[in-house]
């Protein structure tokens, strides 16, 4: 369960008077990871906003309800993640920035990653390692695991680099590009659901959509017998150094703007209630490899 912010420390500089007070909701904000580093860059900007207060509804229901019902909140950053929660911030009617990346359908003005970037930077990278057979792993359900696909697919067509999409929800590969082979769907049978690892000609190199599933695949692989990085480099997304540091090995992963992506939002949040925004999708670059040893040693 989803731990809710602790936002003690973001009253410091508060003016005396409630009056001045602009309220401003968190909504879906996990305590670590992505989640951490974007409030890092909220706080950066809040610094010249003295004024600005967060309140945080964390992940529960009554907690959104709550905040939506106070008149005094002018607007909201969330990780607008599922249609229930989409639907609330919707018929609320006030300014909301999804940083989520999650649902394709989401109205809101959104913050986040150059479309394709990340599967662009993470096919550069494992190619640049010497590996010409990448398998992409995750599930088929967020907008960001097609998005880093796409990338990672137009990368491997131009390079001539054989890549396979392997959905772990589905238990089977959806799609490839420069390749004839395709590999078996899963054993529905099988305790282990990473068998399909066993199928690749060595070596070749697994792309995670998310760090948490980079550290599955580390723990399939040593099950597998596949030694890492010698038969199977290993690669994540989002530098949650949580995840990263307890893999064995620890895992390299493509490191996300968070903080920039936090100080956009609340730049664009602020615009929105002031009724002035230029522009409604905010776009950044991934920042670079955090390379561990999952990839090092090839």
């Amino acid at each position: 369960m989803s731990t809710p912010l602790n936002t003690d420390d973001f009253h410091t500089h508060l003016p005396v008077t409630d009056d001045d007070w602009m309220e401003i909701g968190l909504v879906g904000f996990n305590q670590g990871g992505m989640d951490a580093h974007m409030l890092k860059g909220i706080n950066q900007w809040r610094n010249e906003k003295r004024n600005w207060v967060l309140r945080d509804a964390g992940h529960q229901e009554f907690m959104l309800m709550k905040l939506i019902r106070n008149p005094k909140v002018a607007g909201a950053i969330a990780n607008v993640t599922d249609h229930k929660r989409m639907e609330f911030l919707r018929k609320w009617g006030k300014p909301v920035v999804d940083v989520s990346g999650i649902l394709a359908d989401s109205p809101f003005p959104q913050v986040g990653v150059q479309p394709g970037a990340v599967g662009k930077m993470g096919g550069e990278f494992l190619s640049k390692k010497g590996f010409k057979r990448i398998l992409y792993v995750s599930g088929m359900q967020w907008t960001y695991e097609m998005d880093r696909w796409q990338g990672l697919r137009r990368y491997c067509k131009e390079q001539k680099i054989e890549a396979w999409w392997w959905a772990l929800s589905e238990e089977r590969c959806v799609d490839s590009v420069c390749t004839d082979f395709l590999p078996e769907d899963a054993d529905f049978d099988s305790h282990d659901p990473f068998d399909f690892l066993k199928q690749f000609e060595k070596p070749f190199a697994v792309f995670a959509a998310i760090d948490r599933m980079g550290v599955q695949i580390c723990d399939g692989c040593r099950a597998a017998g596949l030694n890492i990085p010698k038969d199977v480099a290993v690669l994540g997304v989002d530098d949650n150094e949580y995840f990263c540091e307890s893999a064995t090995p620890p895992l390299s992963s493509v490191m996300l703007p968070g903080e920039e992506m936090g100080r956009e939002a609340i730049k664009l949040l602020g615009q929105l209630i002031e009724g002035n925004a230029k522009e409604t999708f905010v776009r950044l670059q991934p920042k670079g490899i955090k390379a561990r040893q999952s990839t090092e040693g090839y």
